[in-house]
C-alpha cells in the first residue's frame, strides 16, 4: 500500500506484526525509523525491512508530505486492520492531533489489533 504521511507526523504506536514481515520503501522525504529501540534514517530510495514480532514504528522527519511504499508477507493479516480501524482521509485533511488519544478511543484499536495477529503499546 502506499502511505502519505504529513511531515512532523509521529507514525503509529509502537506495534508488532506476530506473523507478518514489513517493508518500508521511501517514494519522497525523509523519516525515522525506529525498530527494537535502534532509529534508522531513511531517505527517498532507503528500504527499511522490519522482521516478523520486530517492535516498531516510524515518524516523517522532513520538511514535507513524505510517501511510503508498505509492504507485508505474507499478505492478509494487516490489510484487514486497515480496513477495520481506519479512517478515509485526504492528504487536504488536517493531520492528526498531536495529542495521545483517550483510552477509550484507543481500546477498539487494541482489540482489533490482536484480531489481526498484532500486538500494539498503547500510549499511557
Amino acid at each position: 500500500m502506499e502511505n502519505a504521511t504529513q511531515r512532523g507526523y509521529g507514525g503509529p504506536p509502537p506495534h508488532r506484526h506476530l506473523r507478518q514481515d514489513q517493508g518500508f520503501y521511501v517514494l519522497e522525504g525523509e523519516f525515522t525509523f525506529h525498530v527494537e529501540g535502534e532509529a534508522i534514517p531513511a531517505m527517498e530510495g532507503a528500504f527499511v525491512h522490519v522482521p516478523k514480532g520486530s517492535l516498531h514504528t516510524f515518524e516523517n522527519t522532513g520538511s514535507r508530505v513524505g510517501k511510503l511504499l508498505v509492504t507485508m508477507a505474507p499478505a492478509g493479516d494487516f490489510e484487514g486492520f486497515v480496513e477495520e480501524v481506519t479512517e478515509r482521509v485526504s492528504m487536504d485533511s488536517p493531520p492528526p492531533p498531536s495529542e495521545p488519544r483517550a483510552a477509550d478511543t484507543v481500546s477498539p484499536i487494541v482489540a482489533a489489533a490482536e484480531r489481526y495477529h498484532m500486538e500494539i503499546t498503547p500510549p499511557r
